[in-house]
């Protein structure tokens, strides 16, 4: 069985090594990712290996993405496709989320616990939205986002955008929640995909990506397609 090279054994124990990659060696907060795989056992020692090895080439490219955006200039807005892509992406983060609990068995709560406290917030999203208040949790929400891969955008702090987008996620909360509703009864409910590589370029275009253009016109023949024929 062909082995890794960032498997080496310790002991009797088997570790993941790599070294930091030289681009990102000044500003990475480890001077090496070293760990244990919990094994002894050569072949399960490759196949965790490789798991891990992927693992952290994501943290290396997410590391070099947040390089990247926080040496752009910031967006002094966002425009109206672009917050509603991001509200898909906040959408499908939170579905995903639940599916997963779901395939854990609920594990660390029970399924009573979990429809409560869903219905719990869900109550004061709601208002929130109705009043039009903007809490710290949605907000610490919509910065963060931006930093997700598949959106990596830097807004200015003091952006008429705000508001705007944080509004767009109390919203997709609500609609997930409806979802998550409906699975709680058992109904069918398909957890969509976001495409990681459809992101928002905050460089080549300020306001609007070639990206986030192809994402509305798909969206658009989408409707027109699954629109009643009289309608389109």
């Amino acid at each position: 069985m062909p082995g890794h090279p960032r498997l080496f054994r310790r002991g009797a124990t088997f570790y993941h090594r790599a070294a930091i990659p030289a681009d990102i060696k000044a500003t990475y907060p480890k001077t090496e990712e070293t760990f244990s795989l919990k094994t002894k056992d050569y072949r399960e020692a490759v196949r965790r290996v490789r798991i891990q090895a992927a693992r952290i080439d994501r943290l290396f490219e997410a590391h070099r993405q947040e390089l990247k955006r926080e040496a752009e200039p910031a967006l002094a807005e966002l425009t109206p496709a672009q917050i509603e892509y991001i509200g898909e992406v906040y959408y499908a983060h939170i579905l995903d989320e639940d599916e997963e609990i779901r395939l854990s068995g609920f594990e660390g709560s029970s399924f009573e616990e979990r429809a409560e406290l869903t219905d719990t917030l869900d109550g004061v999203n709601r208002e929130y939205l109705a009043r039009g208040i903007q809490d710290e949790f949605f907000s610490d929400e919509a910065a963060e986002i931006l930093t997700w891969t598949n959106v990596n955008l830097k807004l200015a702090p003091d952006s008429p955008s705000w508001p705007r987008l944080i509004r767009e996620l109390q919203s997709a909360r609500i609609k997930a929640t409806d979802a998550i509703r409906a699975w709680n009864k058992g109904d069918v409910v398909k957890t969509p995909v976001v495409k990681s590589d459809t992101q928002i370029s905050s460089v080549d275009t300020p306001l609007l990506s070639e990206t986030i253009t192809r994402w509305v016109e798909e969206k658009r023949r989408t409707c027109l397609t699954s629109a009643p024929v009289g309608q389109i």
